[in-house]
């Protein structure tokens, strides 16, 4: 890509593959057995395939430079779920097109991560440094992508996620480091990063809201994406660096007529200033929503990010 051009980014979060298989008696008497019967009796009906498929087609047709996958691609944490989840991410885009960070759903049970999130392989693993957390990918000449994972296994009818104190401290020095080479910061996650957006069964510790908080303010003007609530939001966070937004974006394959939206993903275009360089002029986002039919055109804006 070249450095005057503009550069192409979409989003999208909470696929919850409409693939589950079935369960064995270990499984069943755990948490996935009733991760299990809530699909059998409801999530099924909400996440289809024919909705994934019109999602697939509409991205193709967009073609982003990079997909933001903020977690939550598979329903049981299942092995056998991650294998289908690889089949049908090699389908819609080569790994250096794709950057993913887990959800809760990926993280539902404590199986060993080469037996899960592994076996998406580069999907999962390309960006991480000696297998951890956070990870940064310079994208363009411009912007960056830092990725946090929050996913981890937790109890039965708990969502919760966690940062935790090393990685809020790797992130804290790797965004100084970004910031000193004036590169514009995307960050990616799963929960979201403020506190009013969740209660306690399904959010972050009270200490992570605050390094968050720390974070996003030395990220200066930037962008975060989420996921987890299944619901498309915007928040604008203002401070003496300029102003930060928060996208949350609801599930991808979720199907019309429900408590949630439909299908949606989210595009941001970064177009650079011609005459300055490593300086963006501007930044747009627009906001794609199911309609039954096709993808129609929610919001489209230009971010006051550096006022």
């Amino acid at each position: 890509m070249k450095n005057n051009s503009m550069l192409k980014i979409l989003h999208i979060t909470d696929l919850h593959l409409p693939f589950v298989p079935r369960i064995n008696l270990r499984q069943a008497l755990s948490k996935s057995g009733l991760g299990y019967i809530s699909w059998k009796k409801r999530r099924q009906y909400i996440y289809l395939p024919e909705v994934l498929e019109c999602l697939t087609q509409a991205i193709k047709a967009y073609d982003p430079h990079y997909i933001l996958l903020t977690g939550d691609i598979v329903n049981l944490g299942l092995p056998e779920e991650f294998t289908h989840a690889h089949q049908w991410l090699h389908q819609l885009a080569p790994p250096e097109k794709i950057i993913f960070v887990p959800g809760n759903h990926d993280r539902y049970v404590p199986y060993p991560i080469h037996d899960t999130l592994g076996q998406l392989g580069p999907y999962y693993n390309a960006h991480l440094c000696e297998g951890n957390y956070p990870f940064s990918v310079d994208i363009s000449e411009h912007v960056s992508v830092v990725g946090l994972n929050t996913g981890l296994p937790t109890a039965a009818l708990v969502a919760r996620g966690a940062i935790g104190d090393t990685q809020y401290k790797k992130a804290l020095r790797l965004v100084n480091r970004l910031k000193q080479a004036s590169k514009f910061i995307v960050f990616m996650i799963h929960h979201p990063p403020l506190m009013h957006q969740n209660s306690w069964p399904r959010g972050l510790p009270n200490a992570d809201y605050s390094r968050l908080h720390e974070l996003i303010t030395v990220g200066g003007s930037c962008i975060v994406v989420h996921g987890h609530n299944h619901d498309n939001t915007q928040e604008c966070l203002s401070h003496p660096h300029g102003n930060s937004f928060v996208f949350g974006t609801a599930s991808g394959s979720s199907t019309i007529g429900g408590s949630k939206p439909a299908s949606s993903f989210r595009c941001l275009e970064f177009f650079p200033d011609t005459t300055t360089p490593h300086i963006l002029s501007h930044v747009i986002q627009r906001l794609c929503v199911f309609n039954g039919e096709t993808y129609q055109t929610i919001t489209d804006e230009q971010l006051q990010l550096f006022s």
